[in-house]
């Protein structure tokens, strides 16, 4: 078990600039939580999945990355001959746009194809111009704005994550 807290702490802080504050990386930390944004499936997260007792899987709020979720979940499947322990906490819905057809339309997609079976959280983060000023500067949205509807959705996502504990 500490091996795997010193990978996941490793992943974590190496990513920490581009998407979580460090205490916001701690609170998940302290739960046993991996929170990874990683945009295409690879060693590196196929070795966080390894390495995890849960999961939680970010989607941005469009068809195809929607669609990519059947691929990783096939990976999630051989992978929990492995680590038996492994289980998925839920599925969080990126770069929403509320007002759009299309994020509509994912959401409908999502409960349908995968709401049985795993948890879909309530909040959602939405899209937001400030997310890339804040990378410009080399800052999370949190530190950047931490006021921002993004930092905010962040926020009460991490209360949902711990709620559901």
């Amino acid at each position: 078990m500490k091996l795997k807290k010193i990978m996941i702490i490793s992943l974590l802080i190496k990513h920490r600039k581009r998407y979580a504050t460090i205490s916001q990386i701690w609170l998940l930390l302290l739960k046993a939580k991996v929170l990874e944004f990683m945009p295409q499936i690879g060693t590196p997260m196929i070795n966080v999945m390894i390495a995890s007792d849960s999961i939680i899987i970010p989607t941005q709020s469009e068809i195809l990355s929607a669609k990519g979720l059947a691929e990783l979940i096939k990976h999630y499947l051989s992978i929990k001959d492995i680590n038996k322990n492994l289980k998925i906490d839920g599925i969080l819905i990126t770069m929403d746009s509320k007002k759009t057809i299309a994020s509509k339309e994912v959401k409908k997609v999502l409960e349908e194809s995968f709401g049985e079976h795993i948890n879909i959280f309530q909040n959602v983060i939405p899209r937001s111009t400030k997310v890339s000023e804040a990378n410009i500067h080399k800052k999370t949205i949190c530190e950047y704005l931490p006021t921002n509807a993004v930092s905010k959705a962040y926020e009460y996502f991490l209360q949902e994550v711990l709620k559901n504990e």
